[in-house]
């Protein structure tokens, strides 16, 4: 997908761009959400086998499926789904994901060819990625609800990084895997 003049002038003034239908669900997004049913379905045995949940939730789709699980454990289950490490406390046992079908939507040829119109060449992702899967608050218990499942104060991605980073052209690529809306969340833009 080529940028046009209008696009990038559009960025640069506005300092965003909304593009549609640049990833493809089939190739890009569907393996990525049934790597995710995977994971979900370790932690569930997991949970369960371990007494902290009553119910493998079998035949809920993903979202309640995994809202109902971290309501009645009352267990953030953000760094399961995460690419990233946690700023701090990190062992050996620190679960993190980083599984193939992911690993591809971050090298998919459309998403790098897309941003090298921004930035040039050289792209590297930064320590400071997420994956956020976001749940209901209503239904999540307060020690359940953290930046990455829920609601996240409005924030700058170049403020959490190291001052060496502050002269470097940063993009960021944020992309639903659901339907956002209104209703239930999506990203806001604060000029």
């Amino acid at each position: 997908m080529l940028l046009d003049s209008a696009d990038l002038e559009q960025f640069e003034r506005d300092g965003y761009l909304v593009v549609r239908g640049l990833l493809g669900w089939d190739e890009d997004l569907r393996p990525v959400v049934a790597e995710y049913e995977g994971v979900l379905d370790r932690l569930i045995r997991k949970w369960h086998a371990e007494g902290r949940l009553t119910a493998t939730c079998s035949g809920l789709p993903f979202g309640e499926r995994l809202t109902r699980a971290v309501a009645e454990t009352r267990a953030p289950d953000d760094l399961y789904f995460d690419i990233s490490l946690p700023q701090a406390d990190i062992s050996d046992a620190t679960p993190m994901h980083h599984g193939p079908a992911l690993f591809d939507l971050l090298r998919s040829p459309r998403l790098l060819d897309f941003v090298e119109q921004f930035i040039g060449p050289e792209i590297y992702c930064n320590p400071v990625q997420h994956t956020r899967i976001k749940l209901p608050e209503a239904e999540l218990p307060e020690e359940a609800r953290t930046g990455l499942s829920g609601r996240i104060a409005l924030h700058q991605d170049l403020g959490v990084i190291t001052e060496e980073a502050d002269e470097t052209e940063m993009l960021t690529v944020w992309f639903p895997v659901t339907e956002s809306t209104r209703e239930n969340g999506r990203l806001a833009v604060v000029l």
